[in-house]
C-alpha cells in the first residue's frame, strides 16, 4: 500500500484526519475523502505527500479552516474540493477566502459554482463565502472564534430552507464522538 498513488476513502464515516494516516504514502497523487464526517484538523497532515495532485473533501463536517488546513491545501498541486461543507462565517473561512482571492490557492468550483462555498451566519442562514467583505471578517487571532461569536453582515443573505443539511448537521454534530 505504500506505493499506492490513488486512495478512495469516500463514504466511510471518517471523523478525524491525522498525519500518520498518509505519511508513508509518499507517492499518493489522488485522495478522495468525500461524504465522510471529517472535522477540521489542527496539525498538518500532507507534509510527506509531495506528489499529491487532488484532494476531495466535499460533504464533510468542515465548519472552519484552521491555518494548518490552508497550509495542507497549498501543498496540493492541482485540485482541492471542499464544497458543500457546513462552514461557519468565522476567521478561518475569511482566511481561506483571502488566500483564494489572492491567487495563492485554487479551489474546485470556487468561480464556477460559488453557491457550493457558503458559510452559516446563523443556524438557518447561509451566505456565499465570496460575498463576505473586509468588515465581515474579524482580524485573525490565535484561537479562531466560532461563527456564533461573530456578528457578520454579508452583502447578500440566502436562506437555505431546502438544504437538508441544516437539520442533519445539527443532529450529526452532537452525535459524533469518535
Amino acid at each position: 500500500m505504500c506505493s499506492s498513488d490513488l486512495l478512495d476513502l469516500s463514504n466511510n464515516e471518517i471523523t478525524q484526519l491525522y498525519s500518520e494516516l498518509f505519511g508513508t504514502l509518499v507517492n499518493l497523487q489522488y485522495l478522495n475523502l468525500n461524504r465522510n464526517k471529517i472535522q477540521p484538523w489542527s496539525t498538518q497532515i500532507f507534509t510527506n505527500n509531495l506528489n499529491l495532485d487532488e484532494v476531495h473533501l466535499s460533504e464533510n463536517l468542515l465548519v472552519t479552516t484552521a491555518p494548518c488546513m490552508i497550509s495542507d491545501f497549498r501543498l496540493v498541486r492541482s485540485t482541492i474540493d471542499v464544497t458543500e461543507n457546513p462552514f461557519g462565517c468565522d476567521a478561518g473561512v475569511c482566511s481561506l477566502k483571502s488566500v483564494v482571492e489572492s491567487g495563492q490557492l485554487q479551489l474546485q468550483g470556487w468561480d464556477e459554482s460559488p453557491a457550493s462555498y457558503r458559510c452559516y451566519k446563523t443556524p438557518q442562514i447561509r451566505v456565499p463565502i465570496n460575498s463576505l467583505t473586509n468588515e465581515d471578517c474579524p482580524v485573525s487571532s490565535p484561537g479562531l472564534p466560532s461563527s456564533t461569536e461573530l456578528s457578520l453582515t454579508p452583502t447578500t443573505e440566502q436562506k437555505d430552507e431546502e438544504d437538508p443539511r441544516n437539520e442533519e448537521f445539527e443532529s450529526e454534530s452532537t452525535q459524533i464522538g469518535r
